[in-house]
């Protein structure tokens, strides 16, 4: 028997579900859910190195969603694409998984009518092509999970056993929490009247494009261009690896950070170390930060989220600038016939600051239009 207060509790909740900052919190969580599922360990295998019949050395490994895809896709196309082909199929990837963050940013906003339909359709168009991207890398998984025990061999590795891992079930479950905020927001009612921005002044061009292009400039100095080379190098030179020309040799900015790692990193540089060293993320919150600079609703809290990924950037350049110091010390053999000493900063390194300054005197612009418009808001 239904007793009065049922319908009247159904009532709240109903009402409470159509609030449209519910459907975003929840979208919000399932996203970070989401991505951080996609990221973290969810199988292992116990392996057993046979060095001779006596010697046994036990270890054991772990893979994440992301992996598996990688495993599945990368033999369609790594030796079938150029360089910058892959690179694109990178690009994508980190699209598809670091998208949701971009995503996050818009839902929060104050959007006219047809600025929420268009929204919602481009997260539904991303939940879906998350959800086949992850589902490529379910037959690698499969296999990992399902190969059998090998017999030991000397000089050789077996593996003992495999097996999932919790971590299993962070993505679906923040599938289920990001559809469930995709059918609430298509429950919503559209809004009626479009929100009131402020146009863009000429100082807040100036500053976005400032710090767009300082983003861009970042990213060319970091992947693109040698953060150490010898000294028989020219002083501008790009390359997205290690490189060996004769007398000119270069290193990339991932083994610079390792070079700084293997000699030692205070706490916060290691800090900075690991979080930068997932270029995917990297990479995806600096375009965030470029495209969050165009905002016509500039606020505290927006410039101040703007502000967390230029620290982030420091940080890492900062880190491989150490590594760059140990690799001129000690010097690096690249390979048999290069020449292990000369080695100093490269193109790379002084690209990546120059990237880092302009982004730092955008954010600069950018509060100083914040500023000025809250003193001629008081004023008036």
């Amino acid at each position: 028997m239904q007793t009065r207060a049922e319908p009247l509790y159904q009532n709240r909740v109903s009402m409470l579900g159509a609030q449209p900052w519910i459907s975003r919190l929840v979208a919000t969580v399932g996203i970070v859910v989401m991505t951080v599922g996609l990221h973290i360990p969810v199988a292992g295998e116990d392996m057993l190195f046979h060095g001779d019949p006596v010697s046994v050395t036990r270890s054991s490994g772990t893979a994440s969603i992301v992996d598996f895809v990688h495993w599945s896709i990368a033999p369609l196309h790594m030796e079938r694409t150029s360089l910058y082909g892959q690179l694109g199929v990178e690009a994508i990837y980190a699209v598809l998984t670091l998208g949701g963050l971009v995503l996050i940013t818009l839902l929060w906003r104050p959007l006219s009518r047809r600025g929420s339909v268009v929204i919602r359709w481009i997260f539904t168009t991303w939940l879906v092509l998350l959800a086949l991207f992850v589902v490529a890398g379910l037959p690698a998984l499969r296999e990992y999970i399902s190969q059998p025990s090998s017999s030991p061999t000397p000089d050789a590795i077996s593996v003992e056993a495999s097996y999932l891992l919790p971590g299993i079930i962070v993505f679906p479950l923040g599938i289920l929490m990001t559809a469930a905020a995709l059918a609430l927001m298509f429950r919503e009612s559209l809004p009626v009247t479009s929100p009131v921005s402020a146009p863009r002044t000429s100082w807040q061009w100036a500053a976005a494009l400032m710090l767009t292009v300082g983003v861009l400039i970042w990213g060319i100095g970091f992947y693109l261009m040698p953060e150490v080379v010898t000294s028989a190098c020219p002083p501008i030179i790009f390359s997205v690896t290690q490189f060996a020309h004769g007398a000119c040799a270069g290193l990339d900015s991932d083994q610079v950070r390792a070079a700084a790692y293997y000699v030692g990193l205070n706490p916060l540089a290691f800090v900075f170390y690991n979080v930068t060293w997932n270029y995917e993320l990297l990479v995806a919150v600096g375009c965030i930060t470029a495209f969050g600079s165009w905002t016509r609703q500039l606020s505290v809290g927006a410039l101040a989220w703007l502000a967390a990924w230029p620290v982030l950037a420091l940080g890492g350049a900062m880190v491989a600038l150490q590594g760059v110091g140990v690799i001129a010390r000690q010097g690096f053999a690249l390979t048999a016939t290069s020449s292990s000493s000369n080695w100093h900063v490269g193109p790379g390194m002084i690209v990546t600051f120059v990237g880092i300054g302009l982004v730092a005197l955008g954010q600069i612009g950018l509060w100083r239009e914040l500023a000025r418009r809250n003193v001629k808001r008081s004023a008036s």
